[in-house]
């Protein structure tokens, strides 16, 4: 939850577009006797991937290979059934949502009700997420433009907005022209994990420590 430039609430769960395919292909190897690839288990993914199927269901055929019999075989499965293998995955994307919500302070309530969520990240492209999202959570939910890369170029507008003004974190002023984007990267990339697990203290003290890796480019008698 982001309210005034600051992460307000954050959980992470470790559940991507990877786990999915995991699902995916132990559930066609448990239910058809069928061994795919990472890669077929992407393209079902991305192509029957749908929380909310309706019929008359979309159908693919795979190939693999017959775990009885060790031939070559082909098999036609439903949006349905990959509905079914990647269930646990959104279950769990849903749950923490509806966590984050209900840790946000009472005061950016009426914001989030009003603004609504956005998705980012390839997550974001499976098909009726935002809708099932919605209904479990009486909000309006939106994709954002461009999902798979909106997060990398809004952190590049940043580093580009560092580069013109200053980023204050901790006791330390940090101005664009006396921190590099690359140092800065490194930097930040140490302190966000802290961050979204609410232990922000003890990465600061990381994060002063990593500039100190940095010498030419702090000075703390001034800031």
């Amino acid at each position: 939850v982001i309210s005034l430039a600051g992460i307000v609430y954050a959980k992470s769960v470790r559940v991507a577009g990877d786990k999915m395919d995991e699902s995916i292909l132990q559930y066609i190897k448990r239910k058809h006797n069928l061994a795919i690839g990472e890669r077929t288990a992407e393209e079902i993914k991305t192509t029957l991937g749908d929380v909310l199927p309706e019929e008359p269901y979309e159908t693919m055929d795979i190939k693999g290979r017959d775990l009885v019999s060790g031939i070559p075989k082909t098999l036609t499965i439903t949006s349905k059934e990959i509905q079914s293998a990647i269930s646990e995955q959104v279950e769990v994307i849903v749950d923490a949502v509806r966590v984050a919500l209900e840790q946000t302070p009472p005061e950016l309530c009426a914001d989030v009700a009003e603004r609504g969520i956005v998705l980012t990240g390839g997550g974001a492209l499976l098909r009726a997420l935002d809708t099932l999202i919605g209904e479990e959570t009486g909000l309006h939910v939106q994709v954002a433009d461009d999902p798979l890369t909106c997060v990398a170029r809004g952190g590049g507008r940043a580093l580009e907005l560092v580069a013109t003004d200053y980023l204050s974190i901790g006791d330390y002023v940090l101005t664009g022209g006396e921190l590099p984007a690359m140092v800065m990267i490194d930097c930040i990339s140490r302190l966000v994990p802290g961050v979204l697990n609410n232990d922000v203290s003890a990465e600061f003290e990381s994060f002063h420590d990593n500039l100190l890796e940095y010498p030419q480019y702090t000075r703390p008698e001034e800031y």
